[in-house]
């Protein structure tokens, strides 16, 4: 479970979001728009969140999702690679995943 959520999942959903989509949205509008349009997509696909956490944490998931999707599109576009929004996604993970390798509950 770890090895996917912390490796497969980031690496799979960056060539997708940062390197299909933003890509694609990036040679049609400028950063910031196609950075904002990724981010969404991300975040839309990431939905099931709202329905499994109930709207109060939910929408907090999704608004914390959006903003890693915005910040994954600034270090494609910085670093011309997929390995820092890669990283920066895997980490995130790793945050999210923690309780439940230390049998805690989430915040």
């Amino acid at each position: 479970m770890v090895l996917s959520l912390v490796i497969l999942t980031p690496l799979f959903e960056e060539v997708a979001f940062r390197g299909v989509i933003f890509g694609w949205a990036r040679q049609r509008l400028g950063f910031m728009e196609a950075a904002l349009f990724s981010a969404l997509v991300f975040a839309a696909f990431h939905s099931g969140y709202v329905d499994n956490l109930g709207p109060f944490w939910g929408l907090r998931a999704m608004a914390m999702i959006f903003t890693l999707g915005f910040l994954s599109a600034l270090l494609f576009e910085r670093t011309g690679s997929l390995i820092a929004p890669t990283a920066l996604h895997a980490l995130f993970n790793v945050q999210a995943v923690l309780p439940l390798l230390i049998d805690q509950p989430t915040a």
